[in-house]
């Protein structure tokens, strides 16, 4: 592992805002400079924070991008961009397509020319095909008076369903309607539906019909009531299901190395999963106070993964499951011992008295005695819930092999000051505590007390003050008693984080 830079941190700015000015002009000048980018490139700026993250939606409503370099078409008035696609159809018939992406409304009046589209691609010998008939980013926009949601989906011309080029199929907001003679995608590895219209024998159709498929997403899909994803020869790697409603869900899948579960299922069944390397198992947007859909029985069927995510709503689903408030049927037994885990994120909402009880349930009945790394990403628009200094009970068990300890998000709150502390007495081995400050300001709307002192905390008052000087933080923290004589901390802006030092799942869908 490399370890991040020993060099001192620069204090934060008064200001954080003015850190970044070119986020701080105003939206009129960031849609003239989006305008001057290809749509590709302004689509990316919505990673950089969430200033920035639906800026770009204003520079073009409606987008086809082809062969992943060059943007065909991108308006902001249907009948501009349906006649510049249309014109290019007419002048290229029989050209090879690798890619087509298409970022459109439905509207009745344009669905001749929809199909026209995709049977081009399909004549082109696609491989990758990304269709989104009602964009994600502007879902309040009428067209002809009428919401999108209530909108009837586009309907998938059939000639679609005998593309043997297809490799990667991605489709949004539309009606999957298979023809009676579909024989499958023979070439396809990469299939993600969202929003899509699909019944339990339609999905089993898919998945039979794809041999040699590696990756399957299953997003928003809430007309299948039964997925089942079996068979000896599958040859499924990976697995997505988020926000779905299904009453059951089976898992027959001898090849499956990731497992990305995000929905409210009544039922599930895990069987020859033991390839499994790598797991995230979260309740974000889901009926996460709904104990009929607890996710801590799925743990005790993934015990022996690698790589793990979970989020602070599983913590406390190990705590309704101990204190009884669950379906017996449902609860795991515990403790849950994940022999083979090196590495563990956890995704932490809201640090407040009960997740610090929560977080300390959750390693005292889950054991992890191989873990090497912890990542814990706070949230990044958090107050401190209280000034006190919060007490966090002390299990007997101590982290033996833990090197690497990575808080994302870190204001310097008391309770996430008892977090941090909390580890540095377990981690016995433990050689850096890398913390790392939000990508804003942290104190916007907090008092400017700069001198009064905290009631008890390890910290002076970081809550209170505008200016936050990570110099000061950082001499405090070293003042933490530490299990591991060799440990390192390192306390960082925002901008100075080694983005080397991240965690295997970076992309995670809520």
């Amino acid at each position: 592992m490399q370890k991040p830079s020993q060099t001192m941190p620069k204090a934060f700015p008064n200001n954080m805002n003015s850190y970044d000015k070119i986020s701080n002009l105003p939206d009129s000048v960031l849609h003239n400079i989006l305008s001057l980018m290809p749509t590709k490139s302004a689509i990316r700026t919505s990673i950089l924070s969430r200033r920035w993250r639906y800026l770009w939606r204003d520079r073009s409503i409606y987008i086809l991008i082809l062969d992943n370099s060059e943007e065909l078409a991108s308006s902001r008035y249907p009948e501009e961009f349906v006649g510049a696609i249309n014109l290019y159809v007419n002048l290229n018939h029989g050209k090879e397509i690798e890619t087509l992406q298409l970022f459109f409304y439905p509207g009745d009046q344009y669905e001749s020319d929809y199909e026209k589209w995709i049977e081009f691609a399909v004549e082109g010998g696609v491989k990758e095909l990304d269709l989104d008939f009602c964009h994600l980013y502007l879902p309040f926009i009428l067209i002809r008076g009428q919401p999108l949601e209530d909108r009837k989906p586009f309907k998938l011309p059939s000639k679609l369903f005998s593309c043997n080029s297809l490799t990667h199929l991605n489709l949004s907001r539309c009606d999957l309607n298979l023809p009676s003679n579909f024989n499958g995608f023979g070439s396809l590895k990469v299939l993600r539906l969202q929003w899509v219209n699909i019944n339990d024998d339609m999905l089993q159709s898919m998945l039979s019909k794809c041999p040699i498929l590696e990756k399957l997403s299953l997003i928003e899909c809430n007309d299948v009531t039964s997925i089942n994803i079996s068979a000896p020869d599958l040859y499924l790697k990976s697995l997505m299901v988020a926000h779905c409603y299904a009453c059951e869900l089976k898992i027959f899948a001898p090849n499956l190395q990731s497992l990305h579960f995000n929905a409210d299922v009544n039922e599930y069944w895990f069987n020859n999963i033991s390839s499994l390397v790598d797991a995230i198992v979260t309740a974000v947007g889901t009926n996460a106070y709904d104990f009929d859909y607890n996710r801590t029985k799925i743990l005790s069927e993934i015990h022996h993964v690698k790589i793990l995510t979970v989020c602070s709503m599983v913590l406390l689903h190990i705590v309704q499951a101990l204190a009884g408030e669950i379906d017996p049927e449902q609860a795991p037994d515990l403790p849950i011992t994940f022999h083979s885990l090196q590495e563990l994120q956890m995704l932490i909402a809201f640090v407040d008295d009960s997740y610090l009880s929560a977080i300390n349930t959750f390693f005292t009945h889950c054991i992890f005695p191989c873990l090497e790394k912890l990542f814990i990403e706070l949230e990044r628009h958090s107050e401190n819930p209280s000034y006190e200094h919060v007490e966090m009970p002390m299990g007997g068990y101590v982290f033996d092999h833990l090197k690497m300890i990575k808080f994302k998000n870190f204001h310097g709150f008391n309770q996430e000051v008892r977090l941090v502390e909390f580890f540095l007495e377990k981690a016995v081995v433990l050689e850096s505590l890398v913390l790392v400050a939000p990508n804003e300001s942290i104190n916007d709307n907090i008092g400017n007390d700069s001198t009064s002192q905290s009631s008890g905390g390890v910290f002076p008052p970081f809550h209170k003050r505008k200016k936050a000087p990570l110099s000061i933080l950082h001499q405090q923290i070293l003042l933490l008693p530490k299990a591991s004589s060799n440990a390192q901390i390192f306390l960082y802006e925002y901008s100075e984080d080694d983005r080397s030092l991240q965690p295997t799942h970076t992309e995670i869908y809520y």
